[in-house]
């Protein structure tokens, strides 16, 4: 049997005025299970730089921020990250770390 860890992350968005929307996918399959922390703790500093990047309005940036709120952590092996959008959409990006076995093809 093979241990491997993926790390993994989901989006949903929705508020009062429009439909929910869902979505995820596999940042990546690591054979290191401190790799795939690692990994994990990387791809949230690198969604927390790149959420506000592209922000010009400052009534925008500071809803963003105001609302932000992070839970989770490296040791939990995931991580929540909420907020509101400028169109007073609620956000929420979730970014865990799964553990998969592999059992032998015995053929």
């Amino acid at each position: 049997m093979m241990k491997l860890w993926t790390v993994n992350w989901a989006r949903a968005l929705g508020g009062d005025d429009i439909p929910t929307d869902a979505f995820g996918g596999c940042i990546g399959v690591f054979s290191s299970h401190s790799e795939a922390r690692n990994k994990l703790e990387q791809e949230k500093e690198l969604f927390l730089l790149s959420l506000c990047a592209d922000i010009e309005d400052e009534d925008d940036l500071a809803e963003i921020k105001n609302s932000l709120q992070i839970t989770g952590s490296y040791g939990e092996e995931f991580y929540e990250i909420d907020y509101t959008a400028p169109d007073n959409t609620r956000v929420q990006w979730y970014i865990t770390i799964n553990e998969v076995e592999l059992e032998d093809d015995q053929r």
